[in-house]
Protein backbone atom coordinates (compact mmCIF):
# COMPACT_ATOMS: atom_id res chain seq x y z
CA UNK A 1 0.00 0.00 0.00
CA UNK A 2 1.31 3.45 -0.91
CA UNK A 3 1.93 5.81 1.98
CA UNK A 4 -0.59 8.67 1.97
CA UNK A 5 0.90 11.97 0.82
CA UNK A 6 0.37 15.52 1.91
CA UNK A 7 -0.83 17.95 -0.74
CA UNK A 8 1.12 21.20 -0.88
CA UNK A 9 -0.14 24.18 -2.89
CA UNK A 10 2.18 27.07 -3.64
CA UNK A 11 4.17 28.97 -6.24
CA UNK A 12 7.00 27.48 -8.30
CA UNK A 13 8.96 30.73 -8.34
CA UNK A 14 9.35 33.71 -6.04
CA UNK A 15 8.08 32.00 -2.89
CA UNK A 16 10.78 31.40 -0.31
CA UNK A 17 8.28 29.83 2.11
CA UNK A 18 7.19 27.36 -0.59
CA UNK A 19 10.80 26.38 -1.28
CA UNK A 20 11.57 26.06 2.44
CA UNK A 21 8.48 23.94 3.08
CA UNK A 22 9.32 21.55 0.25
CA UNK A 23 12.88 21.29 1.56
CA UNK A 24 11.68 20.66 5.13
CA UNK A 25 9.27 17.91 4.08
CA UNK A 26 11.96 16.32 1.90
CA UNK A 27 14.56 16.39 4.68
CA UNK A 28 12.06 14.83 7.08
CA UNK A 29 11.08 12.28 4.42
CA UNK A 30 7.41 13.25 4.54
CA UNK A 31 5.82 12.23 1.24
CA UNK A 32 3.99 15.03 -0.54
CA UNK A 33 2.77 16.21 -3.90
CA UNK A 34 3.30 19.82 -4.91
CA UNK A 35 0.78 21.70 -7.02
CA UNK A 36 2.13 24.88 -8.56
CA UNK A 37 -0.39 27.71 -8.54
CA UNK A 38 -0.61 30.66 -10.88
CA UNK A 39 -0.63 33.85 -8.80
CA UNK A 40 -3.91 35.06 -10.31
CA UNK A 41 -5.22 31.68 -11.42
CA UNK A 42 -8.49 29.99 -10.49
CA UNK A 43 -6.95 27.49 -8.06
CA UNK A 44 -5.28 30.32 -6.12
CA UNK A 45 -8.55 32.24 -6.11
CA UNK A 46 -10.38 29.17 -4.77
CA UNK A 47 -7.88 28.84 -1.90
CA UNK A 48 -8.21 32.54 -1.13
CA UNK A 49 -12.02 32.31 -1.20
CA UNK A 50 -11.84 29.36 1.21
CA UNK A 51 -9.93 31.54 3.68
CA UNK A 52 -6.34 30.59 2.87
CA UNK A 53 -4.73 34.00 2.41
CA UNK A 54 -1.13 32.82 2.08
CA UNK A 55 0.79 30.05 0.41
CA UNK A 56 2.09 27.47 0.77
CA UNK A 57 -0.88 25.58 2.17
CA UNK A 58 -0.68 21.95 3.26
CA UNK A 59 -3.52 19.44 3.38
CA UNK A 60 -3.81 15.81 4.45
CA UNK A 61 -4.98 13.25 1.88
CA UNK A 62 -8.53 13.66 3.24
CA UNK A 63 -8.42 17.46 2.90
CA UNK A 64 -7.70 18.55 6.48
CA UNK A 65 -5.69 21.76 6.50
CA UNK A 66 -2.37 21.65 8.36
CA UNK A 67 -1.57 25.30 7.66
CA UNK A 68 1.52 26.53 5.90
CA UNK A 69 5.27 26.69 6.32
CA UNK A 70 5.15 28.52 9.65
CA UNK A 71 2.88 25.93 11.25
CA UNK A 72 4.90 22.95 10.04
CA UNK A 73 8.24 24.57 10.85
CA UNK A 74 7.06 25.22 14.42
CA UNK A 75 5.96 21.62 14.72
CA UNK A 76 9.53 20.47 14.16
CA UNK A 77 10.52 16.86 13.78
CA UNK A 78 8.37 15.53 16.62
CA UNK A 79 5.37 17.36 15.25
CA UNK A 80 5.94 16.03 11.76
CA UNK A 81 5.96 12.48 13.12
CA UNK A 82 2.65 13.16 14.85
CA UNK A 83 1.27 14.58 11.61
CA UNK A 84 2.41 11.45 9.75
CA UNK A 85 0.62 9.28 12.31
CA UNK A 86 -2.51 11.43 12.05
CA UNK A 87 -2.49 11.15 8.26
CA UNK A 88 -2.16 7.38 8.44
CA UNK A 89 -4.98 7.08 10.97
CA UNK A 90 -7.21 9.46 8.98
CA UNK A 91 -6.46 7.51 5.81
CA UNK A 92 -7.37 4.19 7.44
CA UNK A 93 -10.46 5.56 9.16
CA UNK A 94 -11.90 7.49 6.21
CA UNK A 95 -10.40 5.49 3.37
CA UNK A 96 -9.30 8.54 1.44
Amino acid sequence: MDQPKLSVFGYDEGCAACDELKALLSILRVPFTFTALERDGPARAALRDAGYATVPQVFTPCGTSLGGFSELARAGKAGIRLVQEMIGQEHLRRGC
